[in-house]
């Protein structure tokens, strides 16, 4: 590993346990800056000029081809041919359709572009595996041929068109996934709804912005809108309602699905969602210093041009991993520079307004204002997301030394603060909050809860507020400390961290065997939670003695009452450790609206 990249992978590794998602131990983490051999990047599924594949996912079939097959299935594009497989608890049957083409390869020409949909083929494709996932941020593994998706559907003699639930993952914007192995259906399709998951493109492929027409940006969010007009078009042909769908995500998966309510291109793609420890105001779910990373990137590969669209011509010339691996470099110095808790560097943006555009405007402001899709949510977090990062705290005491040295980086960017003597002052006001007179390179259970504040709980709590206002809004909070959540190992600090709740709701191979039966009860109430309010819009639409017969409200912004989802279901009001009051003044007091984030 390249002793350059060596702190950025901490101060990476960090970000994604706190900011966003998943398992780095899903990934084979092997990065250097040595140059690789160059290669032709080539789409695994070409029906047009081949009737083979070198994908593992999509193979030439010549099975037998009949209307009362339900393993094929005639889509908009050809003929797909799946697998029956059954889940693990209650061994009940479904079809698996896995690694379907929904967009050309979005190599060459058509890097930093719109995805294009899918070519049509002319036999019947083999879609038994994932597709190939995108670049990865830590990883030598990933592909540009990327823009895959998988539909599940519980095999049943219910003639009734099914819900769909569409899921995107999270990952910081910067990699994951929708593989089988992370992702799996069972317990969703154990509830009789069928179950979509899709690849978008992230990183420097997925959201590279020049802040003007030459590179538009939000590529990986254009990915997924046409995800969903695939769903439009085709999943009826999978026994699936394509006026009932819901989208739900978690963490920079959650922040997609806040910012696609908010996008015109997007409305009436979906009609119900769920968002778990994201929104479109979390400071990490807008890009900081777009253009000046592209220009920086530029530099390092001796592109010399101020002309935007030059410049991105260049960049469609340069070879995937060296792009990436440049991309890295850049970000590495804009954390090492500049404050990693108002943002990424590679993600959502707001556009310069044309046809294609996903958002053009304050996130707040749209949310404040209505104009978003007025659809039922459920929106949470979880009880202290800040204590996935712990264990990376001691590694990066230099880093978080900075944050003695320049306690100014402690005030959101989102404040706009313009005075610099505001900003001292708010600085110290926020700084004895948490940390008194106590350094915070020393404080880890403080930092925890400022991070757990700043970084989810704050922005979260402000944007079901404006929900609320316009919309159905059920608000919750995970706060069971189980077994699952942190896979059996000891919980040090107590309180559920980021992205526990994804051990609850998908079969991941990584997951605990024998899980305690109150681990198992949980799951069994986050999937019904979850699958009533996919089916009908409400989590609780009657008694039901799994859910202690609970009658869950939807909030509204004067009570703000939430279920906390605990040992027991219980309604409740109390948010005080999460010091939304402090954080109200502080907006009032120093704040400069119209806010981007919150």
């Amino acid at each position: 590993m390249s002793r350059i990249l060596f702190p950025f992978l901490f101060v990476m590794v960090l970000i994604l346990s706190l900011q966003a998602e998943e398992h780095i131990e899903h990934q084979h983490v092997s990065v250097s800056l040595e140059p690789e051999p160059v290669v032709t990047t080539t789409s695994s599924q070409n029906p047009i000029s081949t009737p083979t594949t070198t994908s593992e996912s999509v193979t030439e079939t010549n099975s037998e081809e009949t209307d009362e097959n339900p393993l094929i299935v005639d889509i908009s594009t050809g003929k797909i041919e799946g697998q029956e497989l059954k889940t693990v608890d209650q061994k009940k049957p479904y079809y698996a359709f896995q690694g379907i083409p929904y967009a050309k390869p979005p190599v060459g020409e058509l890097r930093f572009m719109e995805p294009v949909p899918a070519e049509t083929w002319n036999y019947t494709m083999k879609t038994v595996k994932d597709g190939p996932m995108c670049v990865q941020l830590l990883s030598t593994s990933g592909s540009e041929d990327c823009l895959y998706l998988n539909v599940y559907s519980p095999k049943t003699k219910n003639e009734e068109k099914l819900p769909v639930m569409v899921w995107i993952y999270g990952e910081a914007f910067v990699g994951g996934s929708s593989k089988m192995e992370k992702f799996g259906p069972d317990y969703f399709l154990e509830q009789d709804v069928i179950l979509v998951s899709f690849n978008y493109r992230t990183g420097v492929f997925g959201f590279l912005s020049t802040g003007d027409y030459a590179a538009t940006g939000n590529w990986g969010l254009k990915d997924q809108i046409l995800a969903l007009n695939w769903v439009q078009q085709n999943i009826e042909k999978f026994g699936g309602d394509s006026k009932d769908v819901t989208l739900f995500g978690q963490s920079a998966g959650a922040a997609c699905v806040s910012i696609l309510i908010e996008s015109p291109l997007a409305r009436g793609l979906f009609h119900k969602a769920i968002m778990q420890s994201g929104t479109s105001l979390n400071s990490w779910a807008h890009s900081q210093n777009a253009k000046k990373s592209v220009y920086a990137m530029a530099q390092l590969l001796d592109i010399n041009t101020s002309n935007t669209n030059e410049l991105v011509e260049h960049l469609r010339k340069v070879d995937y991993r060296t792009l990436h691996m440049v991309s890295v470099s850049t970000g590495l110095a804009e954390l090492l520079t500049h404050n990693a808790l108002s943002g990424l560097i590679f993600a959502p943006c707001i556009e310069v307004n044309h046809p294609g555009a996903v958002l053009t405007n304050f996130s707040h402001s749209i949310m404040k204002n209505g104009d978003f899709s007025r659809i039922p949510v459920m929106v949470g977090f979880n009880s202290e997301e800040g204590a996935r990062g712990v264990d990376m705290l001691t590694f990066l005491k230099p880093y978080v030394a900075s944050y003695d040295l320049f306690s100014t980086r402690l005030v959101p960017a989102s404040l706009n603060i313009e005075r610099s003597l505001q900003k001292i002052v708010a600085a110290q006001l926020i700084r004895m909050k948490y940390f008194g007179l106590m350094p915070i390179r020393l404080s880890n259970k403080n930092l925890i809860g400022f991070i757990t504040d700043d970084q989810f709980v704050r922005p979260i709590y402000e944007y079901i507020k404006q929900c609320s206002k316009y919309t159905p809004t059920y608000f919750y909070i995970f706060s069971y400390e189980g077994a699952l959540g942190v896979k059996g190992e000891n919980r040090e600090p107590t309180g559920v961290g980021h992205s526990e709740e994804n051990h609850y709701l998908w079969n991941q191979e990584d997951n605990i065997e024998n899980a305690p039966i109150e681990d198992i009860l949980t799951r069994q109430r986050l999937i019904r939670l979850w699958t009533n309010f996919a089916k009908t819009g409400y989590p609780t639409p009657e008694n039901d003695a799994l859910l202690q017969n609970v009658t869950w409200p939807p909030t509204n912004f004067q009570t703000m009452v939430y279920l906390n989802i605990t040992k027991n279901l219980e309604l409740g009001t109390n948010v005080e450790k999460y010091n939304i009051q402090f954080w109200d003044h502080i907006f009032q007091r120093f704040g400069n609206p119209p806010y981007d984030t919150y």
